[in-house]
């Protein structure tokens, strides 16, 4: 495993990985945008890349043992996702408060 992406490959899903297992082990995950103009340099072990979200999910499910993990991630605004999201709506899971009624 490689600790980088650079601006020209073009698998941009990616997650940052520590040694450790399970969700807590999840550094950051999501899209590093576009080819040639970001790349990624970690001081973790693990940085993995994918060319679609859909591999990307399915990874993060099974290292956080929760097929739901990622979708709930994203719809939820956790801070591990960098967005976009081109499969789920970002935040869609958030409560807003009920307004205040006056009487």
């Amino acid at each position: 495993m490689s600790n980088h992406i650079d601006k020209d490959n073009p698998n941009r899903w990616f997650y940052v990985q520590t040694n450790g297992t399970g969700e807590t082990s999840l550094v950051i995950y999501g899209n590093l945008g576009e080819i040639n103009l970001s790349e990624l340099v970690s001081g973790q072990p693990i940085v993995v890349s994918y060319l679609t979200e859909e591999e990307l999910e399915t990874q993060i499910n099974t290292i956080a043992n929760d097929s739901e993990y990622y979708k709930n991630a994203v719809e939820t605004e956790n801070v591990k996702f960098i967005m976009p999201s081109g499969i789920y709506e970002y935040g869609v899971q958030l409560v807003e408060p009920e307004p205040e009624e006056f009487e």
